[in-house]
């Protein structure tokens, strides 16, 4: 029977039980329960599960703008040779960290290509979904960046063996070795330009010697002086 409901399965089951109330029964529960499923599908279909990721608002560096891979902010410290860092600040919130870049950096600001697209597949997934009160959480302070210890790493729950640790850890050897670098290579210059020195010096001697080179006859009769030498 088309087009039957689940009030037609109730009024069924008050008809006498013959083979066509029990065809009508069966039509009407599997129209039911296919509505039903019909409901339930949308919520689920095209649904991608994005992985939130931070932002980071670079301030004030190399090329201030919105990353979100934190390699490129230790480029950037290393790229400042480490005298003072670069201000940044991380956020959890892309509209939030959106809005201070705007706000500071002006509206051309530097987009990572990688940002942007997080932030384009987070937009769309949002649309989606039902909208949702967003929870704004600031991770750092403004200012230069602070390294994090083992301890904090533990306590947030991040393994210390991946991601910022390591980066802070990059950062901090770098810094321990880099008088060392430097004296290193400040002593393999001065090797150098020793060594270019001697050879300019010595072909600069050869060419005064060649010049200044006096050859003497055996039989000349002149001293220095310009007078002829006796006859023996």
């Amino acid at each position: 029977m088309p087009g039957c409901t689940l009030p037609t399965y109730t009024r069924a089951r008050c008809a006498s039980a013959n083979g066509d109330d029990m065809l009508s029964i069966l039509n009407s529960l599997s129209e039911y329960f296919h509505l039903i499923n019909g409901l339930l599908m949308p919520a689920n279909e095209d649904h991608e599960i994005i992985q939130q990721k931070p932002i980071y608002v670079v301030f004030d560096g190399k090329l201030p703008g919105v990353y979100i891979s934190f390699e490129e902010i230790v480029a950037q410290k290393i790229d400042a040779k480490l005298m003072g860092g670069i201000s940044w600040k991380k956020y959890k919130d892309i509209d939030e960290a959106l809005s201070q870049a705007r706000k500071i950096l002006g509206i051309n600001y530097y987009l990572e290509p990688a940002a942007k697209e997080y932030i384009q597949k987070c937009k769309k997934a949002k649309g989606k979904k039902t909208p949702e009160i967003p929870i704004k959480t600031t991770i750092k302070e403004e200012g230069y960046s602070k390294k994090p210890t083992y301890k904090e790493c533990l306590t947030k729950g991040v393994d210390p063996l991946d991601g910022e640790y390591i980066d802070w850890k990059i950062i901090e050897k770098f810094k321990e070795a880099s008088p060392q670098l430097k004296k290193e290579l400040k002593e393999e210059i001065l090797k150098e330009l020793k060594q270019e020195m001697d050879h300019k010096f010595e072909q600069i001697k050869k060419a005064v010697d060649e010049k200044l080179e006096v050859s003497f006859s055996n039989l000349d009769t002149m001293d220095l002086g310009g007078h002829g030498q006796p006859d023996e």
